[in-house]
């Protein structure tokens, strides 16, 4: 027996230091465009050069992101498929919808988390509102008039914009779409009033004036738009929301190739440039270890499972 778990102990240690030796991909639940996939692609491009190996984005929007997950969650555990997600697929989906196809807490292993990014409260310019309070005023003046785009049903940012109607008393109808840059795409064009979207998705109609920001969701003011106040200034202290990204890999997987995973996303977003490529999208670094990143997943799950309960959301 002990001749057996030595051997196995060699296979999984050499099985890492040979890996990868082939194409890996990371499967994006959303498509093109928006938050997830942009930080999927920095992390899949300096992967590929650290590694002498393509590291591959694959979109798989739908069903809130749970059909991106459940794919990963049924391939091989073998470290060349993982799970390029955000955190509302591994946090909210479970309280919002009674079927995932995956168990987020068993199915997949955390590796770790990547960046995360604050949200933007704005509206289509030719809405007369010019701050939130002024925009809430509107809302509650005209009741069933408006509506507001975000992601799909369950997603960090559909909770995240229920959160701030809760803490406002706005109400509005929701209009969710597959990823945030469709949604940004129809209020830009006049179609919905409203949206509650990424900074890195929205920053370049937000500047170029096909958005009018009214607040971003961090506890602090975003370099990337310094004049547009947090929802706390605006009035609106309680409805702070971030949304992040990490990797995960399927159950089974060697515990030394998500470790080198882990340590590898590390290593490519430590340098300079790096920073400065996420920060100029609106995001932070924030790499972890497997572990430390599995305590804030659980975390997270907790805070967002009181949240879905306050705010009386029911599965579908």
């Amino acid at each position: 027996m002990l001749l057996a778990a030595l051997a196995a102990g060699m296979s999984s240690g050499a099985w890492a230091e040979q890996y990868p030796v082939r194409t890996v991909k990371l499967v994006v639940p959303n498509p093109p465009g928006g938050g997830t996939d942009l930080v999927a692609r920095i992390v899949a491009e300096r992967l590929s050069a650290l590694w002498g190996h393509t590291a591959i984005v694959e979109n798989k929007p739908g069903g809130g992101g749970n059909i991106g997950a459940q794919s990963v969650a049924r391939a091989k555990p073998d470290g060349y498929t993982l799970f390029a997600g955000y955190g509302g697929v591994m946090t909210v989906n479970q309280y919002l919808y009674k079927n995932l196809g995956f168990d987020p807490a068993k199915d997949l292993r955390p590796i770790t988390l990547s960046a995360s990014a604050a949200y933007v409260v704005a509206v289509h310019p030719g809405v007369p509102a010019k701050s939130l309070s002024e925009l809430v005023a509107l809302v509650k003046a005209s009741p069933g008039k408006f509506s507001w785009a975000s992601t799909a049903v369950g997603t960090q940012d559909h909770i995240g914009g229920e959160l701030l109607q809760y803490v406002t008393g706005m109400k509005m109808t929701h209009v969710p779409y597959k990823g945030g840059a469709e949604g940004l795409l129809d209020v830009v064009a006049g179609r919905i009033p409203v949206n509650y979207v990424t900074i890195p998705t929205s920053i370049a109609q937000v500047q170029q004036g096909g958005l009018r920001a009214l607040a971003v969701t961090g506890a602090e003011r975003s370099a990337l738009l310094p004049e547009v106040p947090t929802v706390a200034e605006a009035g609106a202290p309680g409805a702070e929301n971030l949304t992040w990204f990490g990797l995960w890999a399927p159950a089974g997987t060697p515990d030394a190739i998500v470790k080198q995973i882990s340590e590898d996303v590390r290593k490519v977003l430590a340098p300079a440039d790096a920073r400065e490529q996420l920060s100029k999208g609106g995001f932070s670094p924030q790499p972890m270890t497997p572990d430390e990143f599995g305590a804030f997943v659980l975390k997270e799950r907790e805070k967002y499972g009181r949240i879905v309960g306050s705010l009386g959301l029911e599965k579908q």
